[in-house]
C-alpha cells in the first residue's frame, strides 16, 4: 500500500509542479482559470488561482472521458506538451465538446476541482481529511514504515514538506468531495491529473 501512496503523493506532486510549469509562461494563450498565482519568493501563498465549482456527475463523467484524448492532443502538439498555441487550443475544445463540455476551459475548471479534493483525500482511509492534515499524517506514516531505508524516508518526507510551500483555498462545495469519493477509483487511474 505504502508504494501506491508515493505514487499517489508523486502524482499530486507532479500535477501541481506540471500547473506552475504550464502556465508559468503566459505569453502563449492564456486558456486556463488555474493560473499559478505569482507571490514574493519563500512566502506562503496560494498554488494556484480558479473557480471553485459545484461538480456534477455529467462533468466527472466528461473529464474521465476526455481525458485521454486532451493527454494525447496536448502531447502531440507542435510546441510540446506545455506550449498551447491557437491550433492546439481549437484541437483540445473539440475533444472537451465531443465528450458533453462547453470547451477546454470547462474541462480544466473541473480538473482543478478534482485536484482540490485529491489534495486532501485520504487514499488509506478512503476519507477526506483535509490537505494540511494530510501532509502530516503521510508524514507519520513515513516515519513509522520499516520497510524504507533512511533515504527514501527522508526524500518521501521532503517531498511531502514541499507540498506546504504553496496553500489551496477552502472547499467551498462538500457535495465534490462525495462526487470525487464516489469516483474515486476511475479518477486515479485516469490520466486527467497530468
Amino acid at each position: 500500500m505504502i508504494p501506491y501512496l508515493r505514487a499517489a503523493v508523486a502524482a499530486l506532486a507532479f500535477s501541481v509542479l506540471t500547473l506552475n510549469v504550464a502556465f508559468a509562461d503566459q505569453s502563449q494563450v492564456d486558456d486556463t482559470p488555474d493560473k499559478v498565482v505569482k507571490r514574493p519568493a519563500g512566502s506562503m501563498g496560494p498554488c494556484m488561482a480558479f473557480d471553485q465549482i459545484k461538480l456534477t456527475e455529467s462533468q466527472i463523467s466528461g473529464l474521465l472521458a476526455a481525458a485521454d484524448e486532451i493527454d494525447q492532443v496536448r502531447e502531440n502538439s507542435h510546441g510540446g506538451f506545455y506550449e498551447i498555441g491557437p491550433e492546439t487550443m481549437a484541437k483540445l475544445d473539440a475533444v472537451a465538446r465531443k465528450h458533453g463540455l462547453s470547451g477546454y476551459l470547462e474541462f480544466k475548471t473541473i480538473r482543478a476541482n478534482v485536484i482540490q479534493v485529491f489534495s486532501g483525500y485520504d487514499r488509506v482511509t478512503k476519507r477526506y481529511v483535509g490537505r494540511e492534515q494530510l501532509i502530516r499524517v503521510r508524514v507519520a506514516r513515513t516515519k513509522a514504515d520499516r520497510r524504507m531505508s533512511a533515504k527514501e524516508k527522508t526524500d518521501e518526507i521532503d517531498s511531502l514538506e514541499a507540498q506546504r510551500q504553496c496553500t489551496l483555498p477552502a472547499i467551498k462545495f462538500r457535495s465534490n468531495i462525495d462526487l470525487v469519493h464516489k469516483n474515486y477509483a476511475p479518477l486515479v487511474s485516469s490520466k486527467f491529473q497530468r
